[in-house]
């Protein structure tokens, strides 16, 4: 049985975009049509970004001005960043900056009305207790 992927038209915003598994779904995106913005940081080392066609966008998944500014015009958000140190002295810390990045990723994407592909992501999350936008 073939599985039909169905294609992409549109820009879309990639998180975590510098790491594996960001740029793995940065490539499969773009092979499937999509035009993309990558988040990343500054201080982000690029090499699994090499041969992607897009734009760069810089900031952090908690920077709520970067992330307004990176979304801008984006139809699809692949959020793919997280903070996954195994060395930090308190453990809490991770816990709270992946659920504090990824708040202010969903609560910009629903600010902004995107198009989802995972509308479970939106509804799952205890943070949230808006309901998404309503698909165009």
């Amino acid at each position: 049985m073939s599985r039909s992927v169905a294609p992409f038209s549109g820009l879309a915003l990639v998180t975590g975009a510098s790491g594996f598994v960001g740029s793995a779904v940065a490539r499969a995106a773009q092979a499937r049509g999509a035009d993309l913005r990558l988040l990343i940081r500054q201080s982000s080392p690029r090499a699994n970004l090499e041969g992607l066609a897009a734009e760069l966008a810089f900031g952090d998944m908690t920077d709520q001005a970067a992330l307004a500014s990176a979304m801008q015009g984006v139809r699809y958000l692949f959020h793919v960043a997280a903070d996954y140190r195994l060395w930090a002295r308190d453990p809490e810390e991770i816990v709270r900056h992946n659920l504090q990045g990824t708040t202010a990723v969903m609560e910009a994407a629903l600010d902004l009305h995107l198009q989802r592909r995972d509308p479970w992501l939106l509804r799952g999350w205890p943070p949230f207790r808006r309901e998404p936008a309503a698909r165009a």
